[in-house]
């Protein structure tokens, strides 16, 4: 039997569908958050300031820059994966 044959239909799609926003959420978060934290070191390199804050206060404002573009494609994704729990595959009609 192949590996997807135990699976029912319903939480498959669901299981997808988590997978799906997991990668959505966490790879532009992670980047954004990367990127802050190189260029606050960068900026602390060159100008020879060594305070903690400002790495912090960079990383802070990718994560709300970062969250701020990708809120509509979570709430997407999150009440796709609730119409699937709770109704089938109603969530599902967009694709």
């Amino acid at each position: 039997m192949r590996g997807g044959a135990f699976l029912d239909p319903t939480f498959a799609a669901l299981l997808h569908e988590s997978l799906r926003l997991l990668i959505i959420l966490a790879l532009p978060m992670s980047a954004a958050v990367f990127m802050a934290g190189f260029l606050a070191a960068a900026l602390q390199g060159f100008a020879r300031i060594h305070d903690h804050v400002i790495g912090y206060t960079f990383r802070a404002l990718a994560v709300v820059i970062t969250t701020y573009l990708i809120y509509p494609t979570a709430l997407e994704g999150l009440s796709r994966i609730v119409s699937l729990a709770l109704g089938g595959n109603a969530g599902l009609s967009g694709k």
